[in-house]
């Protein structure tokens, strides 16, 4: 439908649709403060202008708006289209991020056994695509700019140097080695005399907040032998508020 008009244009619809109202970008809806506008039959009267770009339209009940300021931990429109199953794919459930190495032959100097004398593995030398989550290989992390539920994959080739054989245990931790995320936690034992190779991969859901790292750390439970990491990559996908 297309309306031309010189002078005011009044137009009263009863629209019912199924597949939804597409408003194109010269769209206008003008609306004078102080004035009643009248929106799925029920009035309302608008504020003055806000200067504030966070600012938010606040209902009192009545029909009455005032401004409010956003609250830090408010939900986005997108938060509110995903929840409301408006928004499937795409967009924030669309936030990914990875890092990678492949045939890197690193070879990673264990000092001391045990977890508690973990090391990080700073093998990543190339970033992969990325939408919403900041790859960072130069850090050897990922970096979370908005909160969720995401999966995390993290899958690499190791092997043993020359010396004794070892259990090695794998693990993604964030902020820097501070907490281990124990559903993303695996072992691998390789033989001794160097040369034996084996795969290792971990998955599983992590809830993150924004400024969050995630890295991946490896350590020896047995002795100080060194490991070689051959490929590894690291990747994460928001799958959830």
């Amino acid at each position: 439908m297309k309306f031309e008009a010189e002078g005011d244009l009044k137009l009263q619809l009863d629209l019912f649709l199924n597949h939804g109202l597409n408003l194109f970008d010269n769209f206008e809806l003008p609306v004078e403060l102080g004035i009643d506008t009248e929106l799925n039959r029920v009035a309302y009267t608008w504020p003055d202008s806000n200067p504030s770009d966070q600012g938010i339209l606040s209902n009192d009940g009545d029909g009455t708006l005032s401004w409010a300021e956003r609250a830090s931990n408010a939900l986005d429109v997108f938060d509110v289209l995903i929840s409301l199953g408006l928004w499937k794919t795409g967009g924030p459930l669309g936030y990914y991020g990875g890092i990678f190495a492949s045939d890197a032959g690193d070879e990673l100097t264990i000092s001391s056994s045990g977890q508690a004398n973990k090391i990080q593995v700073t093998t990543f030398d190339t970033n992969a695509h990325s939408d919403g989550v900041t790859s960072i290989h130069e850090s050897n992390h990922l970096l979370i700019v908005h909160t969720g539920i995401y999966f995390c994959i993290c899958s690499m080739a190791v092997e043993s140097i020359d010396g004794a054989g070892a259990t090695f245990g794998f693990a993604a931790y964030k902020n820097n080695g501070v907490t281990e995320f124990e559903n993303i936690h695996a072992h691998r034992d390789l033989a001794a005399g160097g040369g034996d190779v084996g795969s290792v991969t971990m998955h599983g859901h992590l809830s993150l907040v924004a400024g969050d790292t995630v890295e991946i750390w490896v350590w020896n439970e047995d002795n100080t032998s060194n490991i070689v990491v051959d490929d590894i990559t690291l990747c994460l996908h928001r799958i959830g508020l």
